[in-house]
């Protein structure tokens, strides 16, 4: 996967959206974070994470959600474009956050063809928006024997679901499984051996533990095609991670950034 057009370069011009901090004159900036659930009164006052930027000439006049907190820290939110010089930013334009994105479902259209009746129906049950299986599919431990590299819940409906199973050899995987899930099954040859997965995977999760790259997480996720992926979420890429990028097979790397460029 190629990811040089994120690389956070000298003078190139980023754009995110994120929260400020602005503790003792100097100004923060940073990925938004998640908050717990549960309230703590008073609010204890926040502090920069990990990841933070000091950022120069930010009108913290015009922040979104602006709060001030004891001691003079305010906290707010806005989109910043800015430009980026030895790891600082400096604002060029600042906007108000965007909508939250509702991240669509991918894991529709099965990429198998539908048996001749159409897909399976199945019930919905009680407060469930989907259906299930009628049956579990094999546990992790179960996937080394079967050469499986992925399981997918497809659904074309929400009372059709669909096992989408990715396997080195899809043809030992379809005669183990068939006779369970019958017409619900679908299995596809995997593009990826496991050992190269659990390689990629292994990688970003001791990049993870190090703290060398500006990784936040990483995991396990598949295609809208059942294949499997390595998900990492990186606050930004530096040129090592995207030169490793590169040398990874195509499509198994699903990576996101927080500040990306906005220029070449």
């Amino acid at each position: 996967m190629g990811l040089n057009e994120w690389v956070m370069r000298e003078g190139v011009l980023a754009r995110a959206a994120g929260r400020v901090l602005v503790i003792d004159g100097t100004v923060w900036f940073e990925r938004p974070l998640p908050r717990a659930s549960a309230l703590i009164h008073p609010r204890p006052t926040p502090r920069p994470g990990r990841h933070a930027l000091r950022a120069h000439g930010v009108d913290v006049d015009r922040l979104d959600r602006r709060e001030e907190y004891p001691g003079g820290v305010i906290e707010g939110w806005t989109t910043l474009t800015a430009t980026w010089h030895h790891g600082e930013l400096h604002a060029q334009a600042q906007d108000p956050m965007p909508a939250a994105d509702v991240e669509p479902n991918r894991w529709i259209s099965p990429p198998c063809p539908p048996p001749a009746a159409g897909w399976p129906v199945v019930p919905i049950v009680g407060s469930m928006t989907a259906a299930n299986l009628p049956a579990f599919p094999p546990r992790r431990e179960q996937w080394a024997d079967l050469t499986i590299t992925q399981i997918t819940l497809f659904h074309p409906e929400p009372t059709q679901p669909v096992l989408v199973v990715a396997a080195e050899d899809p043809e030992r995987a379809e005669r183990a499984l068939r006779p369970t899930f019958g017409a619900a099954l679908c299995v596809v040859a995997s593009r990826y051996r496991r050992r190269d997965i659990d390689a990629v995977q292994d990688r970003l999760q001791q990049e993870l533990s190090a703290r060398r790259w500006r990784m936040t997480s990483t995991g396990r996720s598949a295609s809208d095609a059942g294949q499997p992926t390595v998900t990492a979420q990186f606050a930004w890429i530096e040129s090592e991670v995207a030169q490793w990028a590169a040398t990874v097979p195509d499509g198994l790397l699903d990576a996101d950034a927080w500040l990306t460029p906005t220029t070449p």
